[in-house]
C-alpha cells in the first residue's frame, strides 16, 4: 500500500464529481462523511504498520505522522477509541 494520503479534493478529481456529490455518495453508501472515512482507513492501516514494524526501529510519531496525523493527542485517542489499546502498546506486541 501507498503511503499517500489522498484529501476530499484529490478524490474528487479521480472521480470526476463535486465535493457535494462525494459527500451524498458517502452518506448514502457507507453512512458516514468521506472524511470519516479516510480517516478510518489510515488508522487501520497505521495499525498495520505499527503491528509489522520492529519497536526498536520504529517509532509511533514516524507512522502517524506519515499518515497524516497531526495531532499526537487526538491522533492517539482517536486509536484507543477504535482499538481499545494505545498505539505503542500495538507497536510493542
Amino acid at each position: 500500500m501507498s503511503d499517500i494520503v489522498p484529501t476530499i479534493v484529490d478524490t474528487c478529481k479521480v472521480v470526476g464529481v463535486s465535493e457535494r456529490t462525494l459527500q451524498y455518495a458517502f452518506r448514502s453508501y457507507v453512512d458516514m462523511p468521506p472524511v470519516t472515512y479516510l480517516r478510518l482507513c489510515r488508522l487501520h492501516r497505521v495499525r498495520t504498520i505499527l503491528k509489522d514494524s520492529d519497536p526498536q526501529a520504529t517509532t509511533v510519531t514516524d507512522i502517524a505522522m506519515r499518515y497524516g496525523f497531526l495531532h499526537l493527542g487526538r491522533f492517539a485517542l482517536e486509536y484507543r477509541q477504535l482499538f481499545n489499546e494505545t498505539p505503542s502498546a500495538t507497536l510493542a506486541s
